[in-house]
């Protein structure tokens, strides 16, 4: 999943604190895989904030105990850890090989 043109990050010292967040779920609402905080480790350096509007990508790899078939919920977010603003987004995903 990727995010373009992400803008208004509330800089300090010149640097953007983008969180990330993601977590999937199967048909029955159970939780396969979450992370709360994808990018903790940027929590003391930042990002360049013309390569967060340029992209953030998050990236699930697909494997078990996800199945053939299987209909999954991936839930990503987006946010600004040192502003208010936050980006949501819901994707249903079916496993085909």
């Amino acid at each position: 999943m990727q995010f373009i043109g992400t803008t208004g990050f509330k800089l300090v010292d010149g640097k953007a604190f983008v969180g990330a967040s993601m977590s999937v779920a199967d048909s029955t609402g159970a939780i396969l895989y979450r992370n709360d905080d994808l990018f903790l480790d940027y929590d003391t350096i930042g990002f360049d904030p013309e390569l967060v509007k340029e992209r953030i990508g998050i990236f699930l790899e697909t494997s078990y105990p996800m199945v053939k078939g299987g209909i999954y919920k991936w839930n990503a977010k987006i946010w600004d850890k040192k502003g208010n603003g936050e980006i949501n987004a819901e994707l249903l995903i079916k496993i085909k090989l």
